[in-house]
């Protein structure tokens, strides 16, 4: 039962704060209950499994899309669906609806029930796999503490400034909340992708010490994992 708790932080906020229209709660329940569903039936392991190549970034630095690459070059694997789309431990409700109570939760919580339940889902099989979110850019200690054995690998923007980033998450969440039938006040959302986006990136020079490598959006996959072995 350990979604409980985010299950019920979510379904209060969702209820108290997101002003989803009629359809919209309709497909919330729907998703929800899709998403656990969905995590059920994520294969664990009881052993250690191999270390894992952790890949983040702040929102917008096109982190996702190298640990994409990374999982499927040879040698290496990646979860067939991101692991923070089957948890509700996720930055991406707070970019689908209005949820900022759960957005509280979240970053107060303590992540490390989840991330014992990542590593084993992430220890079958023999490869490394890759995983990440942007959330684990804000909580670099946490998973550095949960998986000593680890490697962590920070996606940087290039010229993109942190406010710059925000923009352009912020369009797609007044998208994303406007699709979804949550709240979608342009103005708002920006101000709140802002504060979010300079918080994470705050984290993560603090945790400078904690990173393994850094890289661009456009980095060359098959020289990152030379650097790697």
């Amino acid at each position: 039962m350990g979604y409980a708790e985010p299950l019920d932080a979510l379904s209060r906020s969702l209820d108290d704060e997101a002003r989803l229209t009629p359809a919209g709660r309709r497909a919330a329940k729907a998703h929800v209950i899709d998403l656990l569903a969905a995590r059920a039936d994520v294969a664990t392991s009881t052993e250690a499994g191999p270390p894992p190549i952790v890949v983040c970034g702040l929102p917008g630095s096109g982190a996702g899309d190298v640990a994409k690459r990374l999982g499927d070059h040879p040698g290496l694997t990646r979860p067939p669906r991101p692991l923070d789309e089957v948890d509700l431990r996720s930055m991406t409700f707070e970019y689908r609806w209005h949820v900022p109570a759960y957005a509280e939760w979240l970053t107060g919580s303590d992540p490390t029930g989840h991330l014992a339940w990542v590593r084993s889902a992430t220890a079958v099989g023999e490869a490394r796999s890759v995983v990440g979110s942007w959330l684990d850019a804000e909580r670099l200690p946490a998973v550095r503490a949960a998986w000593p054995d680890c490697t962590i690998i920070v996606v940087r923007s290039g010229d993109r400034s942190a406010s710059e980033l925000a923009t352009s998450v912020a369009a797609g969440c007044v998208a994303a909340r406007a699709a979804s039938g949550s709240r979608a006040e342009a103005d708002v959302i920006e101000r709140y992708w802002r504060w979010r986006v300079g918080t994470i990136a705050v984290r993560l020079d603090e945790a400078a010490d904690l990173i393994d490598a850094e890289c661009g959006p456009d980095v060359d996959i098959d020289g990152l994992v030379t650097t790697l072995t």
